[in-house]
C-alpha cells in the first residue's frame, strides 16, 4: 500500500498489526513466496495484466 509501514496498513484495515503479519504470512505461503516484495511484484504484474485485458 504505497510504501506504508505495517502498523499504518493495519490501522487502515482496522486490524491489529499481528493479524496483518499473520495474513501476510499465509498469503506468502499460499503463493509460494518468501518475501513481501515478491508478493508486491506479483500484485503489480497481475494488476497490469488485468488493465490490458
Amino acid at each position: 500500500m504505497d510504501g506504508r509501514h505495517s502498523e499504518e496498513i493495519a490501522r487502515t484495515l482496522s486490524i491489529s498489526p499481528n493479524a496483518l503479519k499473520s495474513h501476510t504470512r499465509h498469503l506468502l505461503e499460499k503463493a509460494g513466496q518468501r518475501r513481501r516484495v515478491d508478493q508486491l511484484r506479483l500484485a503489480v504484474s497481475l494488476r497490469r495484466a488485468v488493465k490490458h485485458c
